[in-house]
């Protein structure tokens, strides 16, 4: 069972069902954590709409969250900026962006989870008066082919919440790899590895995840993809959907998710709608059961010209 993260002005219930979730109680930093959950939320409506953040980073623009290995693709500079928003009222503001160097793709991220001013309270219940909680994301990533049709990436990226009269930090680092095979690319990796973040009650886990998926075209028709993430102490969540193109340069987005950790989740359908043109993408996805209700994520990518 989720126990708030510890602190003498409570955040209100929607936060502890909401990113900045329940954290565990602080010591040997075991069991869920909800704590830094942005850091595992894909970042362009695209991601959203095929079921949640690859495994492999098939657009460099956001490969840094997703997988580093993918900034070795990067043959322009691309970036692209998200909102996504939850019928709970939680937000999250999202930049992304990557460039090719002589010595890879280099890649950077940045998240913010928020949700305007929250009442707070204190142990006996009375009010305190208000706070605005937040949560950040920053990161940075390379990555490089090292053979035909191989490549691999790293990547690091700081975490910081506050909820009110306190705060905790973290760092984690990703790795991964791309293989492309039989005209697919499978990937895979870690995401958030390293200690455990610190607060000024103790220390708290973060969400370390291990991907592993596979993203092939179908002739220029359509993409299709398939992932798994697996945390720990939970059985491998497992998503996939696929990008249909169709004329002007508008596609149909579509996926599914399946998490068997949590009954009342259990199979998620998403859906979605990109128009691109120009090197310019807007994209939407809408999600209807996201654990802190129905999800709207509208993104716009941007492709630079080659140099």
């Amino acid at each position: 069972m989720r126990t708030p993260f510890p602190r003498r002005a409570h955040l209100a219930p929607i936060l502890v069902l909401g990113l900045f979730g329940a954290l565990p109680a602080p010591s040997g930093a075991t069991g869920p954590t909800l704590a830094f959950l942005s850091a595992t939320r894909p970042l362009t409506a695209t991601q959203t709409a095929s079921g949640g953040l690859p495994a492999v980073g098939t657009d460099p623009a956001a490969a840094t969250r997703s997988n580093p290995a993918g900034l070795a693709r990067a043959e322009r500079a691309a970036a692209a900026a998200g909102h996504q928003s939850w019928q709970s009222g939680l937000a999250l503001e999202s930049l992304t962006g990557s460039i090719a160097t002589s010595l890879g793709g280099i890649g950077v991220d940045v998240s913010a989870v928020h949700a305007g001013s929250l009442p707070a309270y204190d142990a006996a219940g009375a009010t305190l008066g208000s706070f605005q909680p937040i949560e950040l994301a920053v990161g940075a990533g390379w990555g490089r082919s090292v053979l035909p049709g191989l490549r691999v990436g790293l990547g690091a990226r700081w975490l910081y919440l506050h909820g009110g009269e306190s705060a905790i930090t973290g760092v984690g680092f990703d790795c991964g790899l791309e293989v492309d095979f039989l005209g697919a690319v499978i990937g895979g990796g870690a995401r958030n590895l390293g200690a455990d973040a610190v607060g000024p009650s103790g220390r708290y886990p973060i969400p370390t995840e291990f991907t592993l998926g596979a993203s092939r075209p179908i002739g220029r028709l359509a993409r299709l993809e398939i992932h798994s993430v697996l945390r720990e102490g939970e059985v491998p969540i497992v998503f996939g959907g696929g990008r249909f193109h169709g004329p002007g340069g508008i596609s149909l987005l579509g996926g599914a998710a399946y998490d068997s950790n949590d009954p009342q989740l259990g199979f998620r359908p998403r859906a979605g709608l990109a128009i691109g043109t120009r090197g310019l993408e807007l994209a939407y996805a809408f999600a209807p059961d996201e654990e802190t209700g129905e999800l709207h994520h509208f993104s716009l990518s941007v492709l630079l010209p080659a140099r």
